[in-house]
């Protein structure tokens, strides 16, 4: 795989990506007690320690030779699935068989058994676990964990993956934290940690890593370690025919919110403040995963499995073209209506410059602007299109929400003050009329 980085080249990059993922692993193995069963309260929370290290153990061993941390992870493993309490949990959370069961698959996937087996597969038998309600990522879920056990099913992650938020090409301003997150695991599960090639939709695989790149911006510039860390993951797992993740942002972000003792805090504000154990435990966790599949990404061999989507490059970029078409015929006319109406007073034109602190020089950074400061996002749009970046995923997102808001009369509506509908349509006319010249060059 291939790095877009300029901060490192291939040596220098493997020895920083190795250097951290040490700290992560020596902290993990010294925290291994606390991953307990005896430790579990009634919910589901207090298993997720011991979930979170058994999914870690059972990708890491798949990616590479088994050595002295694997081995550690393995013998603690070994020891929680034959306690008598792990035994009650799997057959009292049938339905999330797929959750508590997951130390013992972990096990299994590390070539080893252990007497709680004959219960999960009797379980899995029963049917509770495909047929209870869950999202997409959920179902893609327990399709993994079922493949970890060499249990075969009728459903197939191909068959789910359409029904995905990751591929319903969504506009990345409106995303959230909590879908940023669903899409992590469906990039992770569909594609079994990069180590299988996906059946994708109908859609552009570029689009898809587009996506991704955003958001892991996003995350990195936000300070938000473990969604970072996860998206790094999924960047790794769709590696289309570009094959580039940019690493150097989401190393020096390890690189300054790491812990004196090699742990990892969720947020980066968090650093300094009193550690939260099981926050401190899945950052530093996805950290781990994150660099153990860079490292192996960049190692020699056939990982991660490319991907191939089934349309071609410009796939979102023609619904942008499209979708500017439609709204430039509404809103010229309207903004001429606009115009004549206001008696072509300035409101009408307004000047660039409300929101450009929002915006830094060569980037889009359009989820910067606050949703309610409409006239400053309208700005910000604009100054990013007459940049020349509407090619990029960010800003042709943003043309269409923009879009979005043309009401019947073709006038953009940012607010409840009328005076301003002129000025916004006028703005919006200029970005879109030159969004389509640059959206229609090659």
């Amino acid at each position: 795989m291939n790095t877009d980085t300029t901060a490192y080249t291939t040596q220098p990059l493997i020895a920083a990506v190795s250097e951290l993922e040490n700290a992560a692993t020596t902290w993990l193995c010294r925290e291994l007690s606390k991953c307990s069963v005896t430790l579990v309260g009634p919910g589901p929370g207090g298993m997720k320690p011991l979930v979170d290290i058994a999914l870690y153990a059972s990708v890491r061993a798949r990616l590479r030779p088994v050595d002295p941390v694997q081995d550690e992870i393995l013998q603690h493993l070994r020891q929680e699935v034959e306690r008598p309490a792990y035994r009650d949990l799997v057959v009292e959370n049938g339905d999330f068989v797929n959750y508590y069961g997951l130390p013992y698959a972990a096990v299994v996937a590390m070539g080893e058994d252990g007497s709680v087996g004959r219960l999960v597969r009797a379980i899995v038998r029963s049917g509770v676990p495909l047929w209870t309600e869950r999202p997409p990522h959920r179902i893609l879920d327990v399709l993994f964990f079922l493949r970890l056990l060499g249990m075969s099913v009728d459903s197939r992650p191909d068959e789910v993956l359409p029904f995905s938020s990751l591929a319903s090409n969504p506009n990345v301003l409106l995303v959230t934290e909590q879908e940023t997150y669903a899409m992590t695991h469906t990039a992770m599960y569909a594609t079994e940690f990069g180590q299988r090639r996906a059946v994708w939709p109908e859609l552009a695989l570029p689009d898809v890593r587009d996506l991704l790149d955003v958001l892991l911006e996003r995350a990195v510039e936000s300070g938000s370690v473990d969604l970072a860390a996860e998206l790094v993951c999924s960047a790794i797992c769709v590696c289309d025919a570009r094959g580039l993740v940019d690493l150097a942002p989401f190393l020096e972000l390890l690189a300054s919110t790491r812990r004196e003792d090699g742990s990892w805090p969720r947020y980066a504000a968090e650093r300094s403040v009193p550690e939260n154990w099981p926050r401190s435990h899945h950052a530093t966790l996805v950290v781990a995963l994150a660099l153990a599949m860079v490292r192996r990404a960049l190692e020699p061999g056939p990982y991660p499995a490319r991907q191939v989507g089934s349309a071609g490059r410009e796939a979102h970029r023609a619904r942008v073209r499209r979708e500017v078409d439609a709204v430039l015929t509404r809103g010229t006319a309207a903004r001429s209506g606009a115009r004549r109406e206001s008696g072509g007073r300035a409101c009408a034109e307004r000047p660039l410059g409300d929101a450009l602190s929002w915006v830094r020089p060569g980037r889009g950074a359009l989820w910067r602007v606050p949703g309610a400061d409409r006239h400053g996002w309208i700005t910000a749009l604009e100054e990013c299109v007459f940049r020349g970046e509407v090619g990029r995923r960010e800003v042709c997102d943003g043309i269409l929400l923009l879009a979005s808001w043309q009401d019947e009369d073709g006038l953009i509506r940012c607010c409840d003050d009328e005076q301003h509908h002129a000025g916004s349509t006028a703005s919006a006319v200029r970005i879109l009329t030159a969004a389509r010249r640059q959206l229609a060059a090659p």
